[in-house]
């Protein structure tokens, strides 16, 4: 063929294999570049023929890629909210008695991604090209699968930690014609999000990530396929080899510990929940942090649900020597035929994405009756639900095709909507484009420890409640946020819409948006069956 259009690009340009699916086109679909008249002459075609243009030495454009060309664009920044994916806080590092931890990102997942627009960040230098992709030049293409360095300098114009470098690009359509990924500074509109290389401890050979006005930052990204960031220098840095000193863990991992600050909730101690003694603790949290913050000071027994963190529990239980007799680990089954007899069972029942965690309510029952002694207690104790009705054209947005003008006046919203989301995760209400229709309320609590026979069947139901809340102002409810206040102690209580915080929150866009005016009465009705929250607007 003669032309291939393309749209095989992340964030991070090449991360779809795009380089890899470019090369194969080059090969095996698309025209050569040059024709040469060796074939007239095999069928008795003289090119000395003087009415016969000789073809041998012209080169002729065949072939075409849309899009032509990518100028890949990078800047570093400072970000707090970056920075907790891959440091841990120091109040996490104090309870666990660790030195520091070096996170461990896999080759093939070199960077994450994020809407830069919505993150409180700081460049720290202007951004520069890193690099002009040509996915006309077949050579090029090669070049780039073999690998390319690339060693961009900044000069710093405000002070601050370097966290991250974000990467966007400008695809090129043709001469005329571009698509822009770069971060928007005004509201949510588009889909593109920026590619974040997160500036790791490794990178940096143990120097401070504290730069000046003045400084150089240079760093060293390598595309193999795809971009890596391989290392970080300062001017006038000085490495310090001291990572035999630290713990390796999975960086999702760090923005969980990372969590426990919220609420102070890393300085809870269960003897102020319930003093007792040479308690036994069942923990199915993803990560017992809880547990092994009370085994470094006490004889206890602790119990552990088997989890993808396994290894780094066991990093931590033999630096500080705890036995394996006091830390066992056991698979859900295992507790539920065991019935042993526990003073604590330790939960954390909302995913980080902002939803509650999928059968918490059923495995709490059923851990309850079966693993603990009728003075034990569930910790957190209680769960409340909270939620807003808001207006937003983003979260529409997200949710089905508003509009066939959207896609070039093609009749296609009525087949694609069919499938339209309604139960959105990971929203970051702080951030998002919207105007509240009403003040947060809370919607129900659930106690965990309401250990009678209608408290227990309640979390089985399917029955619905209502509730009546009040219009603040005119307009259209198009959805419904929610998050959670989780209630440990007196004294610690978590909020998971706390803008600091790390938690995101759910959304559930209405089928179509209700108009409303201000002082008006809404009735919603809601559900929480199989720790899935259901919730609509009725009888308008």
């Amino acid at each position: 063929v003669s032309l291939i259009v393309t749209e095989v690009f992340d964030a991070g340009l090449f991360g779809e294999n795009s380089l890899e699916i470019l090369s194969h086109a080059w090969e095996h679909l698309l025209l050569r570049d040059t024709e040469n008249n060796s074939s007239n002459e095999e069928n008795g075609v003289s090119s000395t023929n003087s009415n016969h243009l000789d073809k041998s030495n012209v080169t002729v454009c065949q072939a075409k890629v849309i899009p032509y060309s990518a100028d890949v664009y990078v800047v570093p920044v400072e970000c707090e909210q970056l920075r907790r994916t891959f440091c841990l806080e120091d109040k996490v590092m104090q309870a666990l008695d660790i030195k520091g931890v070096i996170p461990q990102y896999l080759d093939e997942e070199p960077y994450s991604t994020e809407k830069v627009s919505n993150l409180k960040l700081k460049y720290l230098s202007e951004p520069s090209r890193i690099l002009q992709a040509n996915f006309n030049s077949h050579e090029e293409i090669k070049l780039l699968l073999q690998g390319k360095v690339l060693n961009p300098s900044y000069k710093c114009i405000e002070s601050g930690n370097l966290d991250a470098f974000v990467m966007w690009f400008d695809l090129h359509l043709d001469e005329m014609d571009k698509i822009s990924t770069a971060p928007k500074k005004e509201s949510d509109h588009g889909c593109w999000e920026q590619a974040i290389f997160f500036v790791l401890p490794q990178y940096l050979e143990g120097a401070s990530s504290f730069c000046k006005i003045g400084d150089n930052i240079e760093a060293e990204f390598l595309c193999r396929g795809h971009f890596q960031l391989k290392k970080v220098k300062f001017s006038n840095s000085i490495p310090r080899n001291n990572f035999n000193q630290k713990l390796t863990m999975d960086p999702s991992l760090i923005y969980l510990l990372n969590s426990y600050v919220t609420g102070d909730v890393i300085s809870l101690n269960l003897k102020d929940v319930s003093p007792v003694d040479n308690a036994s603790i069942l923990d199915i949290s993803s990560f017992p942090i809880l547990s092994l913050k009370f085994l470094k000071d006490s004889s206890n027994t602790v119990h552990v649900l088997k989890t993808q963190y396994q290894s780094e529990i066991e990093q931590l239980r033999d630096a500080h020597e705890i036995s394996h007799e006091r830390l066992i680990f056991k698979s859900y089954e295992d507790f539920c035929n065991n019935k042993m007899q526990c003073d604590f069972l330790i939960v954390d029942p909302v995913e980080m994405c902002g939803l509650l965690k999928k059968n918490l309510l059923e495995d709490v029952t059923v851990l309850r009756m079966q693993c603990l002694k009728d003075s034990g207690l569930v910790v957190p104790g209680e769960i409340e639900i909270h939620a807003v009705l808001v207006e937003s054209a983003t979260l529409k947005e997200h949710s089905k095709i508003v509009s066939d003008e959207r896609v070039d006046g093609y009749k296609i919203s009525q087949i694609m909507n069919a499938y339209k989301c309604q139960i959105h995760q990971d929203i970051q209400y702080s951030t998002l484009p919207h105007q509240n229709i009403t003040n947060p309320f809370k919607l129900c609590s659930i106690d965990l420890n309401n250990k009678s026979e209608s408290g227990t069947r309640s979390f089985f139901s399917n029955s619905l409640k209502t509730t009546e809340v009040e219009v603040i102002t005119n307009g259209n409810v198009t959805a419904v946020i929610y998050w959670f206040t989780l209630k440990y102690h007196s004294n610690f209580l978590v909020n998971t819409s706390d803008p600091n915080g790390l938690w995101k929150q759910g959304a559930i866009v209405l089928d179509e948006e209700v108009q409303v005016s201000k002082g008006e009465k809404i009735c919603l009705q809601y559900s929480l069956k199989n720790s899935c929250f259901q919730v609509g607007i009725i009888n308008h």
